[in-house]
């Protein structure tokens, strides 16, 4: 549960991530919240998890709102879940730019974090926007998408028409068009459910 709530407002993209439920206040914070529910160790994603008290250098008393925290499935071989990860999503720009200002609040959440068995990281744009995030949002358009019979009956009966094939040779055999052979691609059966 947030110890902070999110304003709603006009200056960034805001709002409610479908599958955490957790609010952002950036297109980053939700694309990492997007990131982290796609992660198969991933247990569960709270938004604006702790207030974080801490003193500056100058003993001015401030508070720091780290952005998630994430905790983790036990191993599935050694029944340990990883300690849980207390996050702070920023553009590597501005972490760069405000670094000085945001150091005290860092240190104050890495000691937060350590007494309490987890682990702090400041993860930045580097880390969310990579390949394996574009694919994500690339496939997720095919998740919600209903199969359509005639599709998989086609695919099957190729199928047991051959001895071999690839996915490739499959597709071929089925369209010549490029589009029909990609949204055919989804609708191909792993291996194993091939009967």
């Amino acid at each position: 549960m947030p110890v902070r709530k999110i304003p709603i407002g006009n200056r960034a993209v805001m709002g409610l991530h479908s599958r955490s439920g957790a609010r952002y206040e950036s297109s980053l914070e939700r694309d990492f919240f997007e990131l982290m529910m796609a992660d198969p160790t991933v247990a569960s994603v709270d938004a604006q998890p702790v207030h974080i008290a801490y003193k500056t250098a100058e003993g001015i008393q401030r508070r720091y709102t780290p952005d998630a925290l994430v905790r983790f499935l036990p191993d599935t071989t050694t029944g340990v879940a990883a300690p849980a990860l207390l996050c702070e999503v920023k553009y590597r720009e501005e972490y760069r730019a405000k670094f000085s200002e945001l150091k005290e609040r860092f240190c104050a959440a890495r000691l937060y974090a350590r007494e309490r068995g987890w682990r702090f990281r400041i993860v930045t744009d580097r880390e969310i926007r990579t390949p394996r995030f574009a694919n994500l949002r690339f496939l997720a358009g095919f998740k919600e998408r209903p199969m359509v019979a005639n599709d998989v009956q086609s695919i099957m009966r190729t199928l047991h028409a051959k001895e071999q094939t690839t996915p490739a040779a499959l597709l071929a055999e089925l369209s010549l068009d490029p589009r029909k052979q990609a949204e055919l691609t989804w609708v191909i059966p792993p291996a194993n459910d091939r009967v």
